[in-house]
């Protein structure tokens, strides 16, 4: 305020002098009549605009719980790229990551919300005005000029019509066409220890049969290795059920002759189920692998007695770095090619994780500011890509060219999350932009194997809003059926026999008829039609 009022001091002082000394000049080279106002005018203006743009950098902290206990980093700051947001905007973190995944929910129920909030889950229920403000409301409030794509409109519209988040993460099938857009890093894939297998004599691994048998080579001539593990911890069992053609993978649902049934009706997730079953009845998975949490996984992998192993695609090079650092004569490789013909991998194009802006945040014109920052050509690079000159250049052909600094540190991706921050605060990224990064930083196999993804990828973006809202009995019945699978799906992998597995697969089924299966699928159907006309 007192930087408005000097200026207009200043203003009127400079229109008494040159009132005070017009006197003494021609008429011609007297101002045309008002500009000494316009002038006036223009110079308030400018004073206004330059305040509210230092307003907008003023040092402030926002709280952030972010829901995920894996995540990389607990902390903000001391990393160029966290500075370099803190240069820009003003704008400082506080992060909180969640212990577990009963957190959120606890501080829901009390109301006791930081100023934002990160998740992949309770999206439905943090899109209400009693938990969060409205993008959309802040934007016409605060930020006219910060334009939402249409389609990032109508694809994160919450029932009351309002847009409380848009999701990270999310491409259009059109983007995808680029040759440099490829799936996320953290697709699932099966990864193999190369050195084991040069000295088996570098057998071919082309199909299920080929891996199966070198399997076999495995048990046989390492008995002290471990030949298959899977991080169930992070739901990679899904690669195999992809591998055998299943659409609801990653959705828990599938369209079939104009009808949405429920994950456990697809013949892909019951095959690719009695193929892992195969493989530990042959003695390649040990049963105790299947409870490991992440931790107990990790270390498993790198303590050198695990021969193949289904993860992110993206984490091979941090396995090969944990390896030299534990100085283990070892080296992971990834299979890129798919297995078996027909593999089907889904994208329901929505996205990820949604940002959400609670009613307890402190400063809502700057919060949305503050997103509409990460959401802009300039934050999105930051955050994705890094600092400019330091992490990469842009190429001549508009791509992000890696500078040699950047080429090293990517080979261990946690450590660089953890260094530089990258990736770190993804809060609003595009898929677009991870992927052009992706493609530029990894190695040729990682580009070969997404690009068996993307050849095999099918676009459903139906199938995220044939989810039943919070509170309805359809989400009741379909949440009790995803926890009955997780407590069954344990026995079905060790069950001694495929006949015991078939047996256990149809009792799994008869149960969660008995909770309500039909009426889940019945509303799932009935609802298609009104999606279906969304999406057009």
């Amino acid at each position: 305020m007192f930087r408005k009022l000097f200026a207009l001091l200043m203003i009127l002082v400079m229109l008494i002098s040159a009132a005070g000394c017009g006197a003494d000049k021609s008429s011609e080279n007297k101002p045309a009549e008002g500009s000494a106002k316009e002038q006036a005018h223009q110079s308030t203006q400018q004073a206004t605009t330059q305040e509210e743009k230092d307003d907008d950098k003023k040092p402030i902290e926002f709280s952030v719980l972010i829901n995920h206990p894996w995540y990389w980093i607990d902390s903000f700051g001391g990393r160029p790229v966290d500075d370099k947001i803190t240069e820009l905007t003003g704008v400082k973190l506080n992060v909180t990551r969640s212990a577990d995944y009963n957190q959120l929910p606890v501080m829901m129920a009390s109301k006791d919300l930081p100023d934002f909030i990160y998740t992949d889950d309770k999206i439905e229920e943090l899109s209400t005005p009693e938990m969060s403000y409205a993008w959309s409301d802040l934007i016409e409030q605060y930020a006219p000029d910060f334009k939402l794509d249409p389609l990032e409109i109508k694809l994160n519209m919450a029932p009351d019509g309002k847009v409380y988040t848009v999701k990270n993460l999310y491409q259009t099938e059109e983007q995808a066409k680029d040759p440099h857009m490829l799936p996320s890093i953290g697709s699932p894939g099966l990864i193999i220890r190369k050195d084991i297998l040069e000295k088996l004599g570098n057998p071919s691994i082309s199909s299920l049969e080929d891996y199966e048998n070198v399997l076999e080579q495995v048990k046989q001539k390492f008995p002290d290795m471990v030949p298959l593990t899977i991080c169930m911890a992070q739901d990679k069992i899904t690669y195999f059920y992809s591998l055998f053609g299943a659409e609801s993978a990653g959705s828990r649902m599938f369209i079939k002759d104009g009808k949405v049934y429920n994950f456990l009706r697809d013949p892909g997730i019951k095959e690719g189920l009695k193929y892992v079953n195969k493989l530990y009845r042959k003695g390649y998975i040990p049963k105790e692998s299947l409870i490991y949490n992440y931790e107990q996984w990790e270390g498993n992998v790198n303590s050198g007695k695990v021969f193949s192993w289904v993860f992110s695609v993206g984490g091979v090079a941090g396995f090969n770095a944990n390896f030299k650092q534990m100085g283990l004569d070892a080296e992971a490789g990834l299979v890129t090619k798919l297995l078996k013909p027909g593999a089907k991998f889904i994208n329901d194009g929505v996205g990820w994780c949604g940002f959400f802006i609670t009613k307890n945040n402190k400063d809502p014109e700057r919060a949305i500011k503050f997103v509409q920052f990460l959401k802009s050509e300039e934050g999105q690079r930051l955050t994705c890509w890094g600092v400019e000159g330091i992490h990469y250049t842009m190429g001549s052909d508009g791509y992000p060219d890696l500078t040699p600094k950047m080429n090293e540190i990517i080979k261990d991706y946690t450590k660089m999350v953890q260094t530089e921050g990258m990736s770190a605060w993804n809060f609003t990224i595009s898929q677009y932009y991870e992927a052009l990064w992706a493609y530029e930083s990894q190695s040729p196999e990682v580009i070969e194997t997404l690009t068996s993804v993307k050849d095999a990828t099918v676009y459903k973006p139906e199938y995220y809003f044939l989810t039943p809202p919070p509170g309805s009995d359809e989400i009741a019945i379909r949440d009790k059926i995803t926890e009955m699978y997780k407590n069954e799906y344990l026995k079905l992998i060790v069950a001694a026999s495929e006949a015991e597995f078939d047996a256990g697969y149809d009792d799994m089924l008869k149960k969660a008829n008995d909770l309500g299966l039909e009426q889940l699928e019945k509303w799932m159907t009935d609802k298609l039609p009104e999606v279906m006309e969304r999406l057009k």
